[in-house]
């Protein structure tokens, strides 16, 4: 497992800490030490015990081996008031808000710091409004918390959980059930407190994607286990997120930030001549439609070669920023040969890559239909070629239709598909 290096900042540290329920020990073994405004993930399948860790980093459950400290405090020290005033809770499990509008729930997060009624003094008032202005629901103060979405509810949750004024906010999955424009929302506000106000926030989630995006340091889970801790861009390696998921059908792609699901269990083949970024979209069309997908000549800093190896395809490379050779071209005669189609995806012509050009001429000369993206006039003019194996294509749907049927052409030239 990887340590997180010790801060001088440090507001959280575990030592030797295993948690579980009474005897049943779920996680053992855990080593960290969390920074002041580190966002911090927590990953794994189902069940691994992420929600039992944060339970028992907020103190819903009790630890059964190590130590935890926050701000260099064993925890047990700690009582429940002055807790809440540096640790604030964002849990899966819910209370009954029906009876509560936005404004009133939200002002709950001031328990620990009124008196013994709870009555709000006018800082009180203006802390509460201050949160629920951070994650944009002033407009939800005066509405009834049994008429709001679940989004709308998750942002009063976390206006309940800033209002307490806490250096640590613990969140479980706060982006599940809800749709894509809530969870943005969600995680732009966490990841703007950390960034603004200095929070440190723990959360676990799902979605390794924005794990990547967001997170400071990342934590992989599983067997019984913290296997992996430490900065996203040298934990989440495709190597390690088939892993911790078992996954076989899909490759996690670290420089592009996406899980690609493995597709070409297909019998047609293609030959893709692409580069600068034109091939993706049209890469993922044609795995998801179990087509086998040959590419190249690709520089391997390419997001088109990301793409491509995250599907499992046959890629012909070049070395970042060095020029496309002869051999490397040779080298694509094969696949060309072998393959029912060959596309040109319009990728853009430079010095570097002008021999790619190449590769389509030697496929027609191989009579192979070949489907180009750029207007037919522009496909004519760069391969100096009226082959009526030539088919200009508007768009990568229009593209994927014709696959499996040849256009019948009249006479030469290049035709497009609308004519």
């Amino acid at each position: 497992m990887n340590r997180v290096a010790t801060g001088i900042n440090s507001v959280v540290e575990m030592k030797n800490l295993t948690v579980g329920y009474g005897i049943k020990e779920v996680l053992t073994g855990i080593q960290a030490n969390i920074s002041r405004g580190q966002f911090v993930s927590l990953l794994g399948p189902n069940g691994v015990g992420k929600t039992t860790l944060l339970r028992t980093l907020s103190r819903h459950l009790q630890k059964i081996e190590g130590n935890i400290f926050i701000n260099d405090r064993p925890i047990e020290r700690y009582g429940q008031r002055e807790l809440a005033r540096n640790l604030a809770v964002v849990l899966t499990s819910r209370i009954n808000t029906e009876l509560f509008t936005g404004f009133e729930f939200t002002a709950m997060g001031r328990h620990p710091h009124t008196g013994f009624l709870g009555a709000l003094a006018d800082r009180d008032r203006e802390k509460v409004w201050e949160a629920l202005r951070l994650v944009n629901a002033v407009n939800l103060a005066e509405r009834q918390m049994d008429q709001l979405s679940d989004g709308e509810k998750q942002k009063l949750f976390i206006a309940r959980a800033l209002a307490q004024e806490p250096k640590i906010i613990i969140l479980d999955e706060p982006t599940a059930h809800l749709d894509l424009k809530h969870q943005m929302e969600i995680m732009a506000i966490l990841r703007d407190s950390c960034r603004e106000k200095g929070l440190t926030i723990i959360v676990s989630l799902h979605d390794v994607g924005v794990a990547a995006r967001v997170s400071d340091q990342v934590a992989l889970i599983k067997d019984g286990a913290v296997v992996a801790w430490g900065r996203p861009e040298e934990v989440l390696t495709g190597t390690n997120v088939s892993e911790l998921y078992d996954i076989d059908g899909a490759v996690y792609d670290r420089t592009i930030g996406t899980l690609e699901m493995k597709g070409g269990s297909g019998t047609k083949k293609v030959f893709c001549v692409s580069g600068a970024g034109t091939g993706a979209t049209l890469f993922r069309f044609l795995s998801k439609n179990g087509i086998n997908i040959a590419t190249g000549v690709l520089n391997d800093n390419d997001v088109d070669h990301h793409v491509a190896n995250a599907l499992g395809a046959h890629i012909i490379s070049a070395p970042a920023f060095e020029q496309i050779t002869e051999e490397m071209i040779s080298n694509c005669a094969g696949p060309i040969r072998e393959a029912d189609y060959v596309i040109d995806t319009g990728f853009p012509v430079r010095a570097a890559n002008r021999m790619n050009t190449e590769l389509i001429t030697y496929a027609l000369a191989q009579g192979k239909p070949v489907f180009t993206l750029r207007k037919a006039e522009d496909a004519g003019r760069l391969l100096k070629t009226d082959s009526g194996n030539l088919v200009a294509c508007q768009s990568e749907v229009q593209l994927l239709d014709k696959l499996g049927a040849m256009v019948t052409t009249q006479g030469s030239g290049v035709r497009s598909l609308n004519e």
